[in-house]
């Protein structure tokens, strides 16, 4: 199309790896959108080898990766007629829910002009010409409002609600690579009006199918063609003579056989992390793993290895909303914190997930200090007994180990400096009752090294300081005399000054009370034991008698009262009428 051109290419998917023709360079550079992580725009930079000839360029714009796998054509710019009018860079934007789909595509020209186009109108019309490319351009300025509305278009504005769970309904699964070759993500959309995500399905994916799967889920079959490669792979182990029968033999067997991929399922995470999230809806939901080593597995066939990496870090995002992460601490993957991850480009990402990799507790338990039941790293889990002021709840773990103290969702500080060479195998956590309402967070914390009741030496106890900030507690101390008692004698002493707040304190009536004398006991101070106020039984009120009817006066009484009445009031007009004629009349005559 037009003598003296050359047709440049530029590859959408291309996102990392320069792309070479003759006389010119483009080179993609990633980032994500300013002011929003939502969206992401990769720049395609086209550099010539001779910079003024640009002129002799059409730029072609394929939905593939290379000169090899170049995909569907979408579009020809052509016939540029003067510099101001020759493409300098190619922005492409994506969202990171979608990210293989562009939302807009947008033409930057040496005359620092942009066009950003819709790709639809740019695939109905094919091709067009270079002064022409302004009847393409939909919006003068992209926002995070412009790219919200093209994405609910390509989206239909559906929602996933996420659950604690197997439940599973109209979701559609992907993964893409983050271009380090060591983290990767899982994509989950919606595809349905009404779409669910249970909690136990973000972790693998069923490749052929492109859905998500559970532990309690069959193994995805392994596809033929995959069969297939397996069964040459092993009969080339095979001597020379015999690998054409072994190949017929195999192949024979593999297609009556059925073979299943080992999916491992290494993640859970336990509900108590995720409860802030569920029951909402999301426009979708990420998951971030990091490899063992630093490759991609062969494609298609050697999918199914992205279900058994390691998870390091969820990621929910709204658009209304600022994005929400759940970040991994552990090594084991019992302990995780919400947290906010900000990154601008899947090269700053990888960084981030690095560092959380690297920042793994890698030798620790984890102690869920508001929750009172079995959860996910727990070899058991005893609750509080009979006491009525004390509550005691024990977390039982396999081994001693450095513990990590979770409330909230969040890690907390014991202590402002934290705790200092202390390991537990079991934790002993107190809360006070106080008027049949238990506190909202414990005032007593023992860290138990052996965990078997008997040797209690190397035992550690920290009390609060009647506040709510963990970080202002104290380990706890008590002095015979001049001796400050260490080992058992403090731990016995500990048990007592427990005693002496479950005995006298079972008569204050409120917490706020309770708390300041079980701090009172701790710290020494022994105050004065409380008296039960005397109860008072409530005794059933008198019933009420109504007051005696009065006595009325006889009918004989009121006639004759009424009678005199009217007689007395016309005697009165009668001597006034006489006095009035004599007065005034005789007067006037």
């Amino acid at each position: 199309m037009g003598l003296g051109y050359s047709d440049l290419h530029v590859y959408f998917y291309s996102k990392k790896d320069q792309a070479y023709g003759s006389g010119y360079t483009v080179t993609p550079t990633q980032k994500t959108f300013e002011g929003c992580s939502d969206f992401q725009v990769i720049t395609h930079a086209i550099s010539f080898t001779k910079p003024d000839d640009g002129l002799n360029y059409n730029v072609l714009l394929y939905d593939g990766y290379d000169n090899k796998t170049e995909g569907n054509y979408v579009f020809g710019y052509y016939y540029p007629r003067n510099p101001n009018e020759v493409i300098k860079q190619v922005d492409v934007y994506y969202s990171v829910l979608a990210p293989n789909v562009p939302l807009v595509i947008s033409f930057v020209t040496k005359g620092d002009q942009n066009y950003n186009c819709v790709p639809q109108d740019l695939k109905d019309a094919g091709w067009d010409r270079a002064y022409k490319i302004t009847e393409y351009n939909s919006f003068k300025s992209l926002s995070k409002i412009i790219l919200d509305g093209e994405y609910n278009k390509l989206s239909r504005k559906r929602k996933i609600k996420f659950t604690i769970g197997k439940e599973k309904v109209d979701i559609f699964a992907d993964k893409q690579e983050l271009g380090n070759d060591k983290s990767y993500r899982f994509i989950f959309t919606p595809k349905g009006n009404l779409s669910v995500l249970g909690s136990n399905y973000m972790f693998a994916i069923n490749f052929n199918s492109n859905e998500p799967i559970c532990p309690d889920d069959p193994d995805p079959e392994v596809p033929r063609d995959c069969k297939r490669l397996q069964v040459y792979k092993k009969c080339t182990q095979t001597n020379k003579n015999s690998q054409e029968k072994c190949r017929e033999n195999l192949d024979i067997l593999a297609f009556r056989k059925s073979l299943k991929y080992d999916t491992k399922h290494p993640n859970k995470i336990d509900e108590y992390f995720l409860r802030s999230f569920t029951g909402e809806l999301y426009d979708g939901i990420i998951v971030y793993f990091e490899k063992k080593k630093a490759r991609r597995p062969k494609q298609y066939c050697g999918l199914h290895e992205y279900n058994n990496n390691k998870v390091l870090l969820l990621e929910f995002i709204e658009s209304s909303k600022p994005k929400k992460h759940l970040k991994r601490k552990d090594s084991e993957g019992y302990c995780w914190v919400e947290d906010s991850i900000k990154y601008t480009s899947d090269t700053e990402l990888s960084t981030c997930l690095g560092e959380i990799q690297q920042g793994l507790d890698q030798n620790a338990v984890t102690v869920i200090i508001d929750e009172k039941r079995q959860y996910n790293g727990l070899e058991g889990f005893e609750s509080g007994g009979t006491n009525k002021v004390c509550k005691k709840y024990t977390y039982k773990f396999n081994k001693a180990n450095n513990p990590i103290i979770v409330f909230a969702r969040s890690t907390i500080s014991i202590t402002a400096k934290g705790l200092k060479d202390v390991k537990a195998k079991h934790v002993e956590v107190y809360y006070l009752n106080a008027g049949g309402k238990e506190d909202t967070q414990p005032f007593l914390i023992v860290f138990d090294e052996k965990g078997d009741g008997k040797e209690k030496k190397n035992n550690k106890p920290y009390h609060f300081t009647n506040s709510e900030k963990f970080e202002e507690w104290k380990p706890f101390e008590f002095k015979n005399g001049e001796e400050n008692l260490k080992d058992e004698k403090l731990i016995e002493k500990l048990e007592l000054k427990i005693k002496q707040i479950e005995t006298n304190g079972g008569c204050i009536p409120n917490l706020t009370l309770l708390r300041w004398y079980a701090h009172e006991i701790l710290i020494g101070k022994e105050p004065d034991p409380p008296t039960k106020e005397e109860e008072v039984t409530p005794q059933k009120p008198k019933p009420f008698d109504p007051p005696p009817k009065e006595e009325t006066l006889p009918i004989w009484l009121i006639v004759g009262c009424v009678a005199a009445g009217v007689v007395l009031i016309v005697t009165l007009v009668v001597v006034y009428g006489i006095y009035w004629y004599n007065t005034t009349i005789k007067l006037l005559t």
